[in-house]
């Protein structure tokens, strides 16, 4: 099958409300990545549905005009969610009206909700990057937000994880989301400060991706003879890099890694 593709046109048009892309489940597997800037929306025995219009029409247009297979648009109009999906550090990252990602495809699903995160942040992306590099075991994940890095520590079984966070609209968040991925119960959410936390559950990763004067409440919470093994700190631009890591090294951590991307910093502590 031979479908009109953006390229093919001398003059560009609209991003079609609706395409759909052909192929077998192996192949459109292997593409997947590239698909989803076009919002994928159900899987049929024709091929992948997709909503572009939905998300970015630049980035629709993008994809389109580089899709590495076939598509085709539709003569109607596929049903969306407000919410774009996105391909985020090697995640896809949907809504729960999106279709589902291929098997093999690492996805996390996000709820409608208040929490911080749902908008592919770059403190977001590098933290989800990073997360392989740190240490395996138990982690929190303070200031969990919409729960994506409770959620990716958990898919990666990189070991169990609680996450906590004092606004409720997070909390309801984070736990709306991970039971739409189906592991709420396996997943605690907690509405409390970090400090009582950690008494209860004594971790050995710090998930931290929160805003510089937040950074300050977690430096009051370590003590230095229970640091964690690891401790994954981001959510603030250079010009506040060293009030928030002066709080680390004073409890002797030190740094073994450190990411930046569109003026946002990413670093990983240790003892």
């Amino acid at each position: 099958m031979q479908a009109p593709t953006l390229a093919d046109h001398t003059h560009p048009r609209p991003v079609p409300a609706g395409v759909l892309v052909p192929g077998t489940a192996r192949r459109l597997r292997e593409v997947f990545p590239a698909l989803v800037a076009l919002q994928p929306t159900d899987w049929t025995r024709d091929g992948l549905v997709c909503a572009p219009r939905s998300g970015d029409p630049s980035a629709a247009a993008d994809a389109l005009r580089n899709c590495p297979v076939p598509w085709a648009p539709l003569d109607w109009v596929p049903a969306w969610h407000p919410t774009p999906a996105r391909w985020i550090a090697g995640w896809y990252l949907r809504s729960d009206r999106h279709a589902p990602a291929p098997s093999g495809i690492r996805e996390l699903i996000q709820a409608t909700g208040e929490g911080f995160g749902p908008h592919a942040h770059p403190t977001t992306e590098m933290c989800l990057a990073a997360l392989a590099d740190m240490p395996c075991g138990p982690a929190v994940d303070v200031g969990c937000g919409s729960g994506l890095l409770s959620q990716a520590w958990y898919l990666l079984r990189r070991g169990s994880v609680v996450g906590v966070d004092v606004d409720p609209a997070a909390v309801r968040h984070a736990r709306d989301s991970l039971d739409l991925a189906g592991i709420g119960a396996d997943l605690p959410i907690v509405h409390a400060p970090l400090g009582r936390v950690l008494g209860d559950h004594p971790m050995s990763v710090w998930l931290v991706n929160l805003p510089p004067v937040a950074h300050r409440a977690v430096h009051a919470c370590m003590h230095p003879h229970s640091l964690p093994a690891g401790i994954l700190c981001s959510g603030f631009r250079a010009s506040h890099r060293e009030a928030v890591l002066s709080g680390y090294r004073a409890h002797g951590l030190r740094t073994v890694g450190v990411t930046r991307r569109a003026g946002w910093e990413c670093w990983r502590l240790c003892p």
